[in-house]
Formats: C-alpha cells, sequence, structure tokens
C-alpha cells in the first residue's frame, strides 16, 4: 500500500464553530482532523469544477 503524501491546512474560523466541531467529532467517536478530512471530501465530491490539465500535473 502507497504512502499518501499529507499537508498542513490552517483555517481561521469563529471560536463557537470550533467548539462545536469538537463535540461533533467527540460524539462520533473520531479525531477533529478525520471529522473535518470527511467533510471536506463530501464537499469535493458534491464540487462541479473544471481543473487546467497544468493543475493536475502538479
Amino acid at each position: 500500500m502507497s504512502k499518501q503524501v499529507m499537508t498542513t491546512f490552517s483555517i481561521r474560523i469563529p471560536a463557537e464553530f470550533y467548539r462545536k466541531l469538537r463535540f461533533i467529532s467527540a460524539d462520533q467517536d473520531k479525531s477533529l482532523n478525520q471529522l473535518i478530512t470527511e467533510i471536506l471530501q463530501e464537499a469535493t465530491a458534491k464540487a462541479h469544477i473544471s481543473v487546467p490539465t497544468d493543475l493536475l500535473l502538479q
């Protein structure tokens, strides 16, 4: 199995939103990182985008 390349993604969100995400992740017995990754995967799967070919090669 190949190792997945990971990167750091920093964002600023309201404290109350962060607090809610922490509760959701704890309720689902997931790390906050895992929860947010799943949320972002779901959102990007629904998005209809066109990626320029030169960006796919990077």
